[in-house]
């Protein structure tokens, strides 16, 4: 695999693990968002949005500059992947 995909695939283990330990947080603590000051929800709402438009734009350049169709189905699943957790943990935070 190329050498940019395992970048692309460490950056998303690491925020992968990010977002499971706010996610965790919340699930154990239902006041864990209540306890929140609404700068704090709208800086990580705000930061979510952040990535996943990053995300989305780094997986379509990716997907241009790579032609064999497992790396794509791996950049695809990989940013998708991340994208739904995002979205997840915006929902938590509403």
């Amino acid at each position: 695999m190329n050498i940019h995909v395992n970048i692309l695939a460490s950056a998303i283990t690491n925020a992968k693990e990010v977002l499971d330990y706010l996610q965790k947080a919340i699930s154990e603590n239902p006041e864990f968002v209540k306890a929140l000051n609404p700068a704090e929800v709208n800086l990580l709402a705000a930061t979510a949005d952040c990535a996943i438009d990053k995300l989305a734009d780094n997986k379509a350049k990716m997907l241009e500059a790579y032609s064999d169709a497992d790396e794509k189905q791996a950049i695809i699943e990989a940013a998708n992947y991340q994208i739904e957790k995002l979205n997840d943990l915006k929902k938590a935070l509403e």
